[in-house]
């Protein structure tokens, strides 16, 4: 499965919303797709066939391993404010 591609024909629409389709290792299929990006290292991402969708949120692993690597001892409600403070 390494190089294999997961989504495909992404083409900008209104509002920076991508559509395109989207790979799904799990069933084998293709789906229609919209991404959008809500921050910098966060890719929102949504898979539909028909009127039945699911919605993922995508962070770059840099982001989640420095969360893992700042923030794991905080508390939960903590985190994101001590995240600051540690870059």
């Amino acid at each position: 499965m390494i190089g294999l591609p997961i989504l495909s024909g992404l083409a900008p629409t209104a509002g920076g919303v991508w559509s395109g389709r989207i790979y799904n290792p799990e069933d084998g299929k293709t789906y229609s797709a919209t991404l959008r990006r809500t921050a910098p290292d966060t890719l929102f991402v949504e898979g539909c066939v028909l009127f039945i969708c699911q919605k993922q949120v995508w962070r770059k692993a840099s982001a989640l391993a420095e969360v893992l690597r700042c923030g794991a001892a905080l508390p939960a409600m903590t985190r994101l404010r001590e995240l600051e403070k540690c870059r």
